[in-house]
């Protein structure tokens, strides 16, 4: 454990940055719409952003998934925090190191598994015209990732 102590800071600010990553890959095509109306075919997407927030009359809000873009928020700023103040030597006490490596750990993982829930959280039915981008894929993948990467804080205290 001595060994992964003097990495813990690094690892942090990679869950930080994964969890930045997340934030910026929900701007990529996350529901991809394709189809035909009277012979004529037609292309269309919705990227993250756009089924979080909701587009003009086309699409409402998603709680859902508003809730899962601030848990990321929430997970970058404990990660980062947890990072800052080892890089400046402060020794925090175990049970609130162990407490907001917990804490990270949780917000990414159920941001990642919203992220996934995409299509049920905003009612749409998958079928053969409508296809998961990667606008829905790569931010669920980096926010499990950066939950793993939060795990060893939350660990510390119970390896020696």
């Amino acid at each position: 454990m001595k060994k992964l102590e003097k990495f813990l800071p690094l690892i942090d600010i990679i869950a930080a940055f994964l969890g930045i990553l997340a934030i910026v890959f929900c701007s990529l095509a996350g529901v991809i719409v394709e189809g035909s109306l009277f012979g004529v075919s037609f292309k269309g997407s919705y990227t993250e952003f756009q089924l979080m927030f909701g587009k003009g009359s086309e699409l409402d809000v998603s709680a859902g998934l508003v809730i899962a873009f601030v848990l990321l928020i929430l997970g970058i700023l404990v990660m980062g925090f947890i990072a800052f103040e080892q890089f400046t030597k402060k020794k925090l006490d175990k049970n609130i190191s162990m407490l907001l490596g917990c804490l990270g750990f949780l917000f990414f993982l159920v941001a990642g598994i919203m992220l996934f829930c995409t299509f049920p959280m905003c009612n749409i039915t998958a079928d053969e015209n409508t296809k998961v981008g990667a606008g829905v894929i790569i931010p669920g993948i980096a926010a499990v990732f950066a939950a793993l990467l939060s795990l060893p804080n939350a660990l510390k205290p119970f390896v020696k």
